[in-house]
């Protein structure tokens, strides 16, 4: 009897575990996205940056994985010891917050990568991610809730991807938000396309390729990073941070990438920014850029002010939430750097404050 009992168990162990596995797969091949055709792939060969079937960086790099690095990847997906133990303060935003015309400039964080413009009367959205930045929804803690919600934003004239990292790329989003036009890396247009956006509304850009649109002129800038959402897709698309130019302001997106001398070309051919949003909470192994080599990709691009990125969103690092945004605040010397809250409109000019000192 009790033998019986026992292989019951087990076979209902089993069937568990293959119906997880199911429910796990579907998830992620929705999340994966079309990647692009053989046609896209052989028409990316006149790039210099496109070899062997993939794209690469153009200064020397290179991923690597070791102990501490798999060790934080685990705690980016199930931990939360390093998360503050109080909720972190938002400024929560509804569609009813948005004028029906955007304003001449402005800008909100909507965290970690996301941001929203408003520029010379035109709404322009990067790398909107409100949800998960896994394939599967239930393992990554956010820090805190979205200010906003996909349905709950304001026409989108335009709406920037710079990788398809699930941290920058989110299905979900793009499938729910009105949006005039896309611009994305190349490569990346099959995958938009099926998730059921008109392909006459897309603009693939290689580096230094620009579109221009309602007086905006949109450059894709280089940018020292990868991409891939499964290791099948690895480098299959390009990786562009954006320069954002408008009659008398002029915006830098680094996207995700690591420091490198890029950056002093970018600010050469522009001429400065007014802000640069550049991310803080990587490292040389992830291809992304730290407290301190933030501040230097800022100085070579001239930037007037910093807008400090990817961080106080989600539990992804050793370190406790908020070590990297002190580090930064604390060797920042003359650089204006701004520390909105979640949601909170600024300019370049906000007077913004350590925020996250009070939070416990």
């Amino acid at each position: 009897m009790l033998k019986t009992l026992i292989k019951k168990a087990f076979v209902y162990l089993i069937i568990l575990f293959i119906l997880a596995l199911v429910f796990a797969g579907f998830f992620i091949w929705r999340e994966l996205g079309k990647g692009p055709s053989k046609a896209a792939l052989a028409s990316f060969s006149r790039y210099e940056y496109f070899k062997n079937g993939a794209f690469t960086n153009s200064e020397n790099a290179e991923e690597k994985a070791g102990f501490k690095d798999l060790y934080s990847m685990f705690l980016y997906y199930f931990s939360t010891d390093s998360a503050p133990s109080s909720p972190l303060p938002f400024n929560h935003l509804l569609k009813s917050d948005f004028d029906i015309t955007p304003a001449d400039f402005g800008l909100y964080w909507l965290g970690h990568g996301s941001i929203l413009t408003e520029i010379d009367g035109a709404r322009v959205l990067v790398d909107p991610v409100f949800g998960s930045a896994s394939p599967l929804p239930f393992v990554l803690r956010r820090l805190v809730p979205a200010p906003i919600t996909a349905k709950n934003l304001p026409k989108i004239d335009i709406l920037l991807i710079t990788h398809d990292h699930y941290d920058h790329l989110e299905r979900s989003t793009i499938e729910t938000a009105f949006v005039r036009h896309y611009i994305v890396p190349l490569g990346l247009k099959d995958t938009l396309i099926g998730w059921g956006v008109d392909e006459n509304k897309i603009t693939e850009l290689g580096w230094w390729e620009s579109s221009e649109i309602m007086g905006l002129k949109i450059t894709a800038t280089p940018a020292l990073h990868s991409s891939g959402r499964s290791w099948f897709s690895k480098n299959q698309s390009l990786w562009n941070s954006y320069a954002l130019t408008s009659k008398d302001k002029k915006i830098f997106f680094g996207g995700d990438g690591a420091y490198g001398s890029y950056f002093a070309s970018i600010g050469r051919e522009f001429q400065g920014f007014d802000i640069a949003c550049l991310s803080i909470s990587g490292s040389p192994s992830s291809l992304s850029l730290a407290p301190s080599s933030a501040l230097r990709a800022a100085k070579d691009l001239g930037a007037k002010a910093l807008l400090p990125v990817h961080w106080g969103t989600f539990n992804a690092d050793l370190k406790p939430w908020s070590a990297d945004i002190e580090e930064l605040y604390s060797i920042k010397g003359e650089q204006n750097v701004l520390t909105p809250l979640l949601g909170q409109r600024f300019d370049e000019k906000s007077p913004t404050k350590p925020w996250w000192r009070v939070v416990r």
